[in-house]
């Protein structure tokens, strides 16, 4: 059985006794949706949507505030870890651009 505390695919994948099937992934996918968690980390760069049709609660500008602030403000080791996000994606865009000053690009597909 999969641990539904996580929130990288990656993870999962590459975890002890684990086997890859698109059956594994698409439970996990499918779990994480059902408890109304749309995004899904799948390492550093990625991050996996499953579209609701629906407007969701944690697109408003408090939880973009927290990620920004979490994400490029907080420079802090023990930093908060939050749930996957368009937004925390963005802001790690954002961050590695201020930080090596090369152009990033968010594909969308």
């Amino acid at each position: 059985m999969q641990d539904d505390s996580r929130t990288d695919l990656v993870g999962l994948l590459t975890g002890p006794n684990q086997s890859v099937s698109e059956d594994t992934i698409a439970n996990f996918l499918s779990s994480r949706y059902k408890r109304n968690q749309v995004y899904t980390r799948a390492g550093h760069s990625n991050l996996i949507v499953i579209n609701p049709y629906q407007p969701l609660e944690a697109v408003n500008d408090a939880t973009l505030q927290t990620y920004a602030d979490v994400g490029y403000r907080d420079v802090s080791e023990n930093k908060p870890m939050l749930q996957p996000h368009v937004y925390d994606l963005a802001a790690r865009a954002y961050f590695h651009m201020r930080r090596t000053g090369e152009d990033q690009s968010i594909v969308l597909r």
